[in-house]
């Protein structure tokens, strides 16, 4: 029983290292050099990885610089825009698809929020660098793009805010909270 076990253990081991030499030979390594494979992998600060986890992006993707950013103020309210606390434009009632004028914005990330009248913060959102990007397969194949963006529904009209492309979806809904659109 026991050579039977040792002679498994040693076809166990030679397939093994039969795997691992031809594992290091399709690298081109030696099988002395096996400690050195993990250096040939692509290598990211954690930052980077961090980032990567939580915005993928594909290879092709190109990172739009400087970031846009618009907004579409279809409510009855004149609205206050700001970027990290500075005020960027006041916007009235029914001003459209606005995009922003990028010398007027501070370099990102950005906090920007949209105030009534009275400061009230109605609909907010967060930009970081490498958010908005688009990217163009080969012809007929995929592509893609992302941005960031949020909206806010009152009963006296809808709020859009976007960096990238902007927001599509279905009508506001039938009920809304009561004074949503004092001041």
């Amino acid at each position: 029983m026991r050579t039977a076990l040792g002679r498994f253990a040693r076809s166990v081991g030679l397939m093994l290292l039969t795997s691992l030499m031809l594992a290091c030979a399709s690298v081109g390594a030696r099988p002395s050099e096996t400690d050195e494979l993990t250096s040939l992998a692509p290598t990211a600060t954690p930052a980077e990885t961090r980032n990567r986890d939580l915005n993928p992006t594909p290879m092709d993707a190109v990172i739009e610089s400087p970031l846009p950013l618009a907004i579409s103020n279809q409510s009855t309210l004149e609205v206050t825009l700001l970027v990290n606390d500075q005020v960027v434009g006041v916007y009235g009632p029914g001003d459209h698809d606005q995009e922003i004028d990028p010398s007027l914005l501070p370099p990102a990330p950005w906090q920007v929020e949209v105030r009534s009248p009275t400061g009230r913060v109605l609909v907010a959102m967060d930009v970081s660098v490498g958010d908005v990007w688009s990217s163009q397969g080969p012809p007929g194949g995929p592509s893609g793009q992302s941005g960031a963006a949020n909206r806010v529904d009152l009963s006296c009209g809808r709020i859009d805010i976007w960096s990238g492309p902007p927001l599509g979806g279905p009508p506001p809904p039938a009920s809304f909270p009561a004074n949503d659109c004092e001041p």
